[in-house]
């Protein structure tokens, strides 16, 4: 029997990947959407008939999407499940265009236990890695570290890696000055994004199973705030619901958005941006329901005020033309 066609999307803040399996045979394709991901994808599945192959999204900017979606932290377990058991890894890094995130395992079960993410400098991307080895020359990733020889490994070009514009500045003069080779630099490059990694995994001042670090506004905690467990009960496309057994802040590991909108027990709440990139919303108290949604209200009063706007002047045209027929046909007479 052949094989259905498997293709998975993922939505980054610069590109769009796809990977694609058909008769055993794994292809991958990636894309940058330059600030326009929906675009970017119809143009990818455009060709595809949903109705003959598995296909679903993951990653930000998902509204819209005609295919079905799944969030990153599931995206990762679902490969985890296909993974050797007995070799599961601690942690899986993913290099963004913004962040470094890592997604910390629990090797036992296979499930993801909490997300850590970087985001001081841009310095440490996949993106800015990327940007900086086209300026050198290398025309992609395997070019790049294809050149990196023993001596550069030994030597590696350092460069002031807390700040992606004075690590713009030592590159473009170690290149002009030819104060260190294209390997070099490249291994340099690796090293700093090496070294973050190992910061990111190794702080010993943060335990996200405990601690949340809220960016902006600081929320209220309730009384008797503790740490407990809470479960997802009903999800769905762009929504899904969770029960706290608990008081206090619920940690979502999935990516912060600013669209992402809660209700607490039936009533409007705030959705905080924890750990630099997580969502985080506030339990009242044990068992209570929290609803999250994908916001689309936005788009759906335009389109009732474009209607209402369309509707105006068609009216208004057919009341002109009778208008000026009336009056053509009394000067006639």
């Amino acid at each position: 029997m052949k094989e259905r066609k498997a293709i998975g999307l993922c939505i980054g803040s610069s590109t769009v990947s796809m990977v694609e399996r058909s008769d055993g045979t794994v292809g991958t394709k990636t894309k940058r959407h330059g600030g326009k991901p929906y675009e970017a994808v119809q143009g990818i599945i455009s060709n595809i008939n949903p109705d003959a192959c598995n296909i679903v999204a993951t990653g930000r900017n998902l509204s819209g999407l005609t295919v079905p979606v799944i969030d990153e932290v599931e995206a990762v377990e679902r490969v985890l499940c296909e993974y050797d058991k007995e070799n599961l890894p601690d942690a899986i890094l993913s290099f963004g265009g913004q962040t470094i995130l890592a997604y910390l395992i629990d090797r036992n079960t296979g499930q993801i236990t909490a997300t850590e993410s970087f985001n001081k400098c841009g310095s440490g991307t996949g993106e800015f890695f990327l940007q900086q080895i086209k300026r050198i020359g290398f025309t992609s990733l395997e070019e790049a570290i294809s050149v990196i020889d023993q001596i550069a490994l030994d030597h590696p070009y350092m460069t002031a890696h807390r700040c992606s514009v004075f690590c713009k500045s030592d590159i473009t003069h170690a290149c002009n000055e030819q104060k260190a080779t294209p390997a070099e630099i490249v291994a340099g490059l690796c090293k700093m994004i090496a070294d973050k990694s190992a910061e990111l995994l190794t702080d010993e001042n943060f335990n996200p199973l405990e601690k949340a670090i809220v960016n902006g506004e600081t929320p209220q905690m309730p009384s008797g705030s503790e740490n407990g467990k809470a479960e997802i009960t009903e999800e769905k496309n762009h929504s899904f619901n969770i029960k706290a057994s608990a008081p206090g802040l619920v940690i979502i590991s999935d990516t912060w958005y600013p669209k992402w909108k809660a209700r607490i027990n039936g009533q409007e709440s705030n959705v905080y941006r924890v750990n630099n990139s997580m969502r985080g919303v506030i339990s009242p108290s044990a068992g209570s329901e929290i609803e999250v949604y994908y916001d689309e209200g936005n788009i759906k009063t335009f389109l009732v005020i474009s209607l209402i706007t369309l509707l105006g002047v068609f009216c208004y045209g057919t009341y002109d033309y009778f208008r000026k027929v009336r009056n053509e046909t009394e000067k006639n007479t």
